[in-house]
């Protein structure tokens, strides 16, 4: 049987009871009952050994592609734990993988495969627990959705959020990881500046205070997909700076936006991937379910 205190039973003292009633304590402490008579209460002394049971956890899963959720061919698979130690773990023939002996805490796993964006997926290992994950890769886009274009990381759709909300809608996992895939693929660029922009739909300081929480939703999606957390500053400017007239939809629409403004790079980053105007505009086709 195994306890709630982490040990498992070992060989324990013995003890029947008699059939009569227990002796009663004396004046100066417990009776000590006599050796029984043939046929009554019998005591063995024998070993107890505890064994402490593993402390540690289990984490199991499959790489799937985000098309057809079969099998991605080739994918290699790392373990990184929270000391950001990699450990690489095998993969089988169908995506599938397991790996054990890990303490608990968090720990993020690390696909690559060719053709396909890298994705870095976090896990919890619990002690004595197999924990499951499921790592979901999206093939590179043969015609990119993001660019860079001067002093900005220009992206060709909008980042899609729930209405009124600064939490990111699944549909847009995969334009992050391409944003992401982009950044660390040009380290010349230092520090970028993630602008998060409303219509004037509602007040200025709701609009402001939702900017800057979208703008930190990103940033934290950007830092989890493998972006060094100095490279990237959240700022929400709310209204106040508008692309376009907020007296139509259209207008507003454009307006709702997040933009990737590069505010620090070496010398010649500017024309890393695209050279371009870096003029400050409208990044591609809003999503309508962004209302400010």
């Amino acid at each position: 049987m195994i306890h709630a205190d982490g040990f498992k039973d070992g060989q324990c003292m013995v003890m029947v009871p008699p059939a009569g009633p227990m002796p009663q304590p004396g004046l100066y402490g417990p009776v000590v009952p006599a050796a029984p008579a043939a046929g009554g209460p019998s005591f063995h002394d024998v070993d107890c050994p505890l064994e402490a049971l593993p402390r540690t956890g289990s984490v199991s899963g499959r790489i799937v592609d985000a098309d057809g959720m079969g099998p991605v061919a080739g994918a290699s698979l790392k373990l990184i734990d929270a000391q950001g130690k990699e450990v690489g773990v095998p993969v089988d023939n169908g995506g599938g993988f397991k790996v054990g002996g890990l303490p608990p805490g968090p720990v993020t796993l690390k696909a690559e495969a060719t053709n396909y964006l890298t994705h870095l997926q976090p896990a919890e290992v619990k002690a004595m627990d197999d924990s499951q994950a499921s790592v979901v890769m999206h093939k590179r886009p043969k015609k990119g959705e993001v660019e860079i274009a001067g002093n900005e990381i220009k992206i060709k759709r909008q980042i899609a959020f729930e209405i009124d909300s600064p939490k990111i809608l699944t549909d847009s996992t995969g334009l992050l990881e391409e944003i992401a895939d982009v950044i660390n693929r040009n380290p010349r660029i230092k520090r970028i500046e993630i602008q998060g922009h409303t219509d004037n739909t509602g007040t200025r300081e709701h609009n402001k205070t939702l900017s800057e929480q979208r703008a930190n939703s990103v940033r934290d999606a950007l830092v989890s997909l493998g972006v060094e957390p100095n490279r990237l500053v959240a700022v929400g400017y709310g209204q106040d700076r508008p692309v376009a007239p907020n007296a139509t939809p259209q207008g507003r629409e454009r307006n709702r936006r997040t933009q990737l403004m590069i505010v620090d790079q070496d010398k010649g980053g500017a024309a890393l991937e695209k050279k371009g105007t870096g003029r400050v505009a409208s990044c591609g086709k809003p999503n309508a379910a962004m209302p400010f």
